[in-house]
């Protein structure tokens, strides 16, 4: 901060151009504001978008640094595989011998990415609800692809010559707070990154493409978000996300690359895509909007 004694002519406001100074502070997130007695618009205005911003949106600010690439792609590794069960019983056998085992066919498109194995306990083979939902998680340490009857732990199976691939995890960890059903579970078996499945509480969350993720990253800073919402109760990797709420807040997935935003009885249109181009200021527009209609 320096002392200057036309703060709107130095952004560009009036009389032409903004300082270079001013610009960088958008483009790398380094630069200089005016500050004096009369002239702390600008300042008062950045501290009101640092404080509505999240680390996603902070670390956009930055300057490109070692491991930008990683932070940013973070979401696109989907390499945790969900695992559901056929029978109750498969999850004792998997837990006492440190396996999980599925169809080649089901996971054959990825499987050289996957990285980790979640079991899912579904409502229909668990029928206490304190049972449902994702408990286990575990490190894949090797596979082998066999004929299903080859498994030893469980020889059989309703294709038995069919190939399956059985996972040798390291170890089985129980996350200290399950994930749970949220009404929803796997159509067979299905992927999530493992940044998200650290995050999520209910299943759904797994299935939020991109653009989602940042969406609810940022809002559950200012609310729990209380459910979401597709198609049917099985997500295949192929559905859409229909809506998501916030206390106060409902995002609601219109098609064609748009999403609505409704508060009270206000409605405001936006697109997935400027998440992306412009994510800072859709979001704070967004933040805006939710605690001006509450």
């Amino acid at each position: 901060m320096f002392p200057h004694n036309n703060e709107l002519a130095y952004a560009g406001m009036i009389g032409g151009e903004p300082s270079k100074f001013y610009e960088s502070i958008r483009q790398v997130g380094i630069g200089a504001l005016p500050f004096l007695p009369g002239q702390t618009t600008l300042v008062e205005r950045l501290l009101d978008e640092l404080i509505l911003e999240g680390l996603d949106s902070a670390f956009e600010r930055t300057v490109l640094q070692e491991g930008t690439a990683e932070y940013l792609t973070r979401d696109d590794k989907r390499n945790v595989l969900i695992g559901p069960f056929r029978t109750r019983g498969q999850l004792d056998i998997c837990l006492d011998h440190n396996m999980y085992y599925t169809y080649l066919k089901e996971v054959q498109r990825y499987l050289n990415r996957l990285e980790y194995v979640a079991l899912y306990q579904s409502k229909r083979l668990f029928k206490n609800e304190a049972e449902q939902g994702i408990f286990y998680y575990g490190r894949i340490k090797d596979y082998m692809i066999l004929p299903r009857k080859e498994i030893r732990e469980v020889p059989g199976g309703n294709e038995p010559s069919a190939l399956a691939v059985r996972f040798e995890v390291e170890s089985w960890e129980r996350r200290l707070i399950p994930i749970k059903p949220g009404r929803y579970g796997p159509q067979g078996p299905q992927r999530t990154s493992w940044e998200l499945f650290k995050e999520a509480v209910i299943y759904p969350e797994l299935h939020l493409t991109n653009a989602e993720i940042r969406l609810w990253r940022e809002l559950k800073r200012f609310g729990e978000c209380v459910g979401i919402e597709f198609p049917g109760e099985q997500i295949d990797e192929k559905d859409s996300m229909m809506s998501m709420e916030f206390p106060g807040l409902t995002i609601r997935n219109a098609g064609d690359g748009l999403f609505y935003v409704v508060a009270g009885n206000q409605r405001k249109q936006f697109r997935f895509g400027d998440l992306n181009r412009r994510p800072g200021k859709v979001l704070r527009e967004i933040i805006l909007f939710w605690q001006a209609n509450n």
